[in-house]
This record gives C-alpha cells, sequence and structure tokens, in this order.
C-alpha cells in the first residue's frame, strides 16, 4: 500500500472512529444509527460506511471537475 492509501485509510478511520464518538455521545442527529457497534466485527459499522461514503462522493466530485467533459457539461450554465 503507498503513501496515499494509507493516508486515505487513516482519514477514514479518524472520521468514523469521530463519528462513532459524537454519536455515543448523543451529540449528532441521527445518532441511534452511529453509536452501534457490531458484534461480529467490533467496529461501529454504519459510521465507517458513511464515512466511506462521504469519501467516495468527494473523490468522484474531485475527479469529474478535474477530467470529465460529462461533468462539466452537466453543471456548466
Amino acid at each position: 500500500m503507498g503513501a496515499g492509501g494509507a493516508s486515505g485509510l487513516s482519514s477514514m478511520s479518524s472520521a468514523s472512529r469521530t463519528l462513532f464518538a459524537l454519536a455515543r455521545n448523543e451529540n449528532i442527529p441521527y445518532a441511534h444509527l452511529f453509536k452501534n457497534i457490531s458484534e461480529r466485527f467490533r467496529s461501529p459499522q454504519a459510521a465507517l460506511l458513511l464515512a466511506a461514503v462521504t469519501a467516495v462522493i468527494i473523490a468522484a466530485i474531485t475527479v469529474g471537475m478535474k477530467w470529465s467533459p460529462f461533468f462539466q457539461t452537466i453543471t456548466s450554465e
């Protein structure tokens, strides 16, 4: 795994742990969804899923803005 992969993995891990901590303390909306721990994997799966989906969306937008004429056509006025 290269430096970029390790950086992305650590970012996703810290984002999901932060989301879990905020949910555990009831400081975010829908906290009941994100504060549960999977018994099988012993990790906050909903928080991990949200962090992963957010990362994919941001990456898709970034890649689309730089290289995709289709994205530029959709977002242009």
